[in-house]
């Protein structure tokens, strides 16, 4: 697995944008204190078939969907 900040990717507002792109005000109320939601799905690269697969997605979703 490749963590290097120059490969990485995040999801941000809806986008999804270079890790040295993803920036936020200092004054949100997610910096100030702390308020914020983390969500992952885990996924996997296959570098032979240059594809990613997600780790029980479907079940991610159902679940997600019972909550709201």
């Amino acid at each position: 697995m490749n963590t290097s900040i120059e490969e990485r990717y995040i999801w941000l507002n809806g986008k999804i944008v270079h890790l040295t792109d993803a920036k936020i005000n200092i004054l949100s109320p997610t910096s100030q204190f702390g308020a914020n939601v983390f969500e992952g799905i885990r996924c996997y690269w296959n570098d032979e078939q240059k594809q990613l697969y997600a780790f029980r997605l479907k079940d991610h979703y159902k679940k997600t969907q019972k909550i709201l």
